[in-house]
């Protein structure tokens, strides 16, 4: 948090708190003294009344802050600081808390004949910042450093100083009170040079405010609502009467006031007018901030593409938004690394764009980086949020693709060997040789080509551009028919141009499946057969080992001389059942039976041998008569 509040700005403007004396005093001639206000001389002059005050002005680099958290209490420095006496234009009669900004103006003149003071040791001094406001900052800085909560003071509902910071106390080199406050009004060319940067007016070409009448120039601290400046303020408000505000200003540290109601010093109010006119020295103190910033913006691609191993030129542009011509480094940072700088000191006038050139190396798989400008913090800036772009550099996608898959059959039988053949290939537009893995399988199990190459989608090939290769593979027929799939995948790149391509699929249904049932007839005994006696018809139903692996269902049937007869039996593959039906002839003759087998939901891939007839002869025996039914054969079982 410490960080945060010292780090997010610049650099600060603390205007430190000391009484007036003489409490107001007009612009005149060459000197500061009471008088008929002259608006000749007020910068931006627009025929206004103005009070001016000299305000002593501390500008530090808080690059320069170290910390101590030794004793009970941590110390707070800063090394690189310049104290220099500003002007502070007031103009009367305002009132209303929201104008605030508009009618207390600083300035800081450019004197050529100031030196200044040299530092005699350190001092405390009260610095804000918006940061402060927040009550877990306040509380968490408390706990290691002096810190001055901000008082907001409420009179008839009215809050004073509602949006005024809290200040740290911190070691700040400063001047002897005696040298300062002999030290001449303004900067000298060489402290104007280094301030400029953060303070100039974009509306003038060298960014200084001339006086109305062209005898002074100035920078206006107070730029704040245009890049350059960010206002801040600390009200040393005590509850209670307010004519009494004096004495608690003249008691803000550093003290380099004189410290009587007409002492040297600086305006330091509200809305007080009346007193400004009449009392200067009761109008409640205040420490002013004013934070200084430039701000850098770069912008670009955020994705860069090209063949693996192709070095790529990408422009960006930074906008400088500062009164300052500068001239940023610009870096590239790998994620996860460190930045590197690509490009040192690139130059880039104030209020103005530059482009500037970086080459990317395009690597076989996409990698991130982050390109920034002042990527090192060597110009702070009020937000660095826009200092930066993510960019993907990643190799442009090559057309890899499967051209041809052919099993080799239009349908399988089981357990049957085939050979397919299949073509994997790399589009001739790519530029570079493309690594892929490739696969094949056969209802999900993996194929090795006929040269041994695994096709298992684990050891990549090289295909030059343009380059096809073709395998021969053995597959076996499935009974339930065989899904053949090639896939090929891009390994650098890891991407493909069309993915459409990449895949080809192919099914290869069983062939149709037959089994053979056979039929044989006889009778039994093969004895002479006389009407009246039983004779057995037995056939024989057999199977070839083939077709289907389980058993087959078959549909016996005897027929002949007026006899029908069905049964079902079932065989397994090399199977055989033998069936009988006994009958009785019942008169003389010659009785033709036929026995016909055919298997169900299977064809028969012989149907020629799945019948067969049998001829029983019958003679006659003396005294034997047929029964009254007439019925010349009986079956009997």
């Amino acid at each position: 948090m410490l960080r945060k509040a010292f780090f997010r700005a610049f650099f600060f403007l603390l205007l430190m708190a000391a009484l007036a004396s003489p409490a107001f005093a007009f612009v005149e001639g060459e000197g500061y003294s009471k008088g008929a206000p002259s608006d000749s001389q007020a910068p931006l002059s627009n025929g206004m009344t103005w009070f001016v005050r000299r305000v002593p002005v501390l500008l530090y680099n808080p690059n320069s802050v170290t910390a101590s958290l030794e004793g009970n209490k941590g110390e707070i420095s800063l090394s690189d600081v310049d104290l220099v006496w500003g002007e502070l234009w007031t103009k009367p009669g305002w009132a209303q808390e929201g104008s605030r900004y508009g009618l207390n103006e600083l300035y800081i003149p450019i004197n050529s004949n100031m030196t200044p003071a040299p530092a005699s040791g350190t001092k405390k001094v009260i610095l804000p910042d918006a940061d402060f406001d927040d009550p877990d900052v306040v509380n968490f800085l408390a706990d290691y450093f002096d810190v001055l909560p901000q008082v907001r003071y409420i009179d008839k509902g009215n809050a004073w100083a509602g949006d005024a910071s809290s200040g740290i106390f911190v070691n700040v080199p400063m001047p002897s009170r005696e040298d300062f406050l002999a030290q001449e009004a303004g900067m000298n060319d060489s402290l104007a040079a280094k301030w400029k940067p953060y303070l100039a007016n974009k509306a003038y070409s060298d960014g200084l405010i001339p006086s109305a009448d062209g005898s002074t120039q100035y920078l206006r601290a107070l730029d704040a609502f245009d890049h350059g400046a960010t206002f801040y303020y600390h009200l040393l408000l005590n509850p209670g009467p307010q004519s009494a505000n004096w004495a608690v200003a003249a008691e803000t540290s550093p003290n380099y006031d004189e410290n009587a109601p007409d002492g040297i010093g600086f305006y330091r109010g509200k809305d007080w007018s009346d007193q400004l006119k009449n009392s200067p020295a009761s109008v409640p103190g205040f420490i002013g901030a004013v934070t200084p910033w430039a701000n850098l913006k770069l912008e670009g691609p955020v994705e860069i593409t090209g063949a693996p191993g192709e070095e790529k030129e990408a422009q960006y542009t930074i906008t400088n938004e500062s009164s300052a011509d500068l001239a940023p480094d610009v870096a590239v940072k790998r994620e996860g690394g460190t930045y590197v700088t690509a490009a040192a000191g690139v130059p880039v006038k104030a209020w103005d764009k530059t482009q500037v050139t970086l080459k990317f190396k395009v690597e076989d798989k996409p990698y991130k980086v982050r390109v920034a400008v002042n990527p090192f913090g060597e110009l702070l800036e009020s937000t660095y949020k826009d200092n930066y772009v993510d960019v993907t550099v990643k190799p442009i996608a090559p057309d890899m693709y499967v051209k041809l898959l052919d099993p080799g059959a239009s349908e399988a039988e089981p357990g049957k060997a085939y050979t397919g053949t299949v073509v994997y290939g790399l589009a001739a537009d790519y530029p570079v040789p493309v690594k892929a893995t490739l696969s094949l399988t056969n209802n999900g199990y993996y194929a090795t080509a006929s040269n041994g190459t695994p096709l298992n989608d684990q050891v990549p090939v090289e295909f030059q551009p343009g380059e096809e290769k073709t395998f021969t593979f053995t597959w076996h027929g499935d009974a339930n028919g065989n899904t053949l799939v090639a896939k090929i995948h891009p390994v650098n790149p890891p991407d493909d141009r069309d993915w459409s391509n990449n895949k080809k699929e192919t099914y290869v249904p069983p062939a149709a499946q037959c089994t053979d049932i056979s039929a044989s007839l006889t009778y039994s005994p093969r004895q002479q057969r006389y009407a009246g006696m039983n004779t057995a018809l037995v056939a024989t139903i057999s199977r070839d080992n083939e077709g289907p692996a389980g058993p087959v269902q078959v549909k016996v049937t005897i027929s002949g001389n007026g006899i029908y007869d069905t049964k079902y039996i079932s065989l397994n593959r090399g199977g055989s059942t033998t069936l009988s039906w006994v009958i009785r002839p019942n008169t003389a003759g010659s009785y033709t039976f036929k026995v016909t087998a055919a298997p169900i939901g299977v064809e028969d891939c012989r149907p020629g041998n799945n019948s067969d007839t049998v001829t029983v002869p019958v003679g006659s025996l003396p005294g034997f008569n047929p029964p009254d039914s007439k019925i010349s054969v009986e079956l009997i079982s």
